[in-house]
């Protein structure tokens, strides 16, 4: 098995989403992020969701959370 190989397996066995220990993102809020009804800033999404700002703009630049 080369490196490529190795980085295929990782991405295709790894766990996503809620699965993570330490998720705090449910795919109904990324849902919820993504159409964003309000127009709000990721700031307010972040204080209205409980997580931080940075998170809620990882999900709407789909940085992260990507298989929804």
């Amino acid at each position: 098995m080369n490196r490529e190989d190795y980085i295929v397996r990782a991405k295709e066995f790894a766990s996503r989403g809620e699965s993570r220990p330490n998720a705090v993102m449910t795919p109904e809020k990324v849902r919820y992020i993504r159409k964003n009804p309000q127009g709000k800033s990721s700031k307010k999404l972040a204080e209205m969701l409980g997580c931080h700002y940075r998170t809620v703009q990882k999900v709407q630049y789909f940085e992260t959370w990507t298989h929804i």
